[in-house]
């Protein structure tokens, strides 16, 4: 967490207890020597929960917006008919403050050309609800979000919406990617977030995995003179070069 959250003093003093300790046991471990690197994949951010208040969760929502259809959370509840035919079937799946919502009877992932005629309104509708910051869907080559005030293209058009978030241009590129996957969710909502606090989607104070803040802020913490060169980078697999170059320099000698 950050370290001005409640106990995230005391988590960052436990972590660098335990790189300590692992950084004297490398020491004379054996006959062969270990560099020590620390990789953290995200950062974190404090959280309200979605159904705190009023106690619905999303899926909730969507079945009772969607009568008929039954709705199952991957580690939550289910929503719906529990018996007897139904109009098909809805699956969300939650990381933190991110849900990816599919219908799960139709092939392929729906382009919002597929989504309207099918369910009327629905994309704004999730987008107006007031815990929800915006909601990203495939709509021609660059996608699009969708929030309470309007729509955006997912290109330079959505910046100015996006600036609350974190560098716009950077972020932008970050969604357009996650949006490019055909295993992306029909719909993906993003809990709104502000005053650095995110709405989490699944039932956790801290997270991560969204949009906004410190959780979009990894870091790699290695010897300086290393001269890891980090600049630039922006998706995790970006990695892999600067990281195989470092072995390959230790290596050399």
């Amino acid at each position: 967490g950050r370290p001005e959250a409640r106990g995230g003093a005391r988590s960052h003093r436990q972590l660098e207890g335990h790189t300590e300790w692992v950084a004297r046991r490398r020491q004379g471990a054996g006959p062969r020597e270990y560099e020590l690197l620390v990789l953290s994949d995200h950062g974190q951010v404090d959280c309200r929960l979605f159904n705190s208040g009023h106690g619905e969760n999303l899926g909730a929502y969507l079945a009772r917006w969607l009568p008929g259809y039954r709705v199952t959370e991957h580690r939550g509840g289910t929503f719906g008919p529990v018996e007897g035919p139904i109009a098909g079937n809805i699956a969300i799946a939650y990381s933190g403050g991110l849900g990816h919502i599919y219908f799960t009877d139709l092939p392929g992932r729906l382009n919002r050309t597929d989504l309207e005629p099918r369910f009327p309104g629905l994309v704004q509708r999730l987008a107006n609800l007031d815990r929800i910051g915006f909601v990203m869907i495939k709509d021609g080559h660059a996608g699009g979000i969708v929030h309470p005030h309007g729509a955006h293209r997912l290109n330079e058009e959505a910046a100015a919406f996006l600036a609350h978030l974190d560098e716009p241009a950077t972020i932008t590129r970050q969604l357009q990617r996650l949006n490019s996957f055909e295993r992306s969710g029909d719909i993906v909502v993003f809990g709104n977030f502000e005053d650095n606090r995110q709405v989490n989607l699944e039932n956790q104070v801290g997270g991560h995995g969204s949009a906004g803040g410190d959780q979009l802020h990894p870091f790699v913490l290695a010897k300086r003179e290393w001269a890891l060169q980090t600049a630039g980078i922006e998706f995790a697999d970006q990695l892999y070069r600067p990281l195989a170059g470092l072995v390959a320099r230790l290596a050399g000698g």
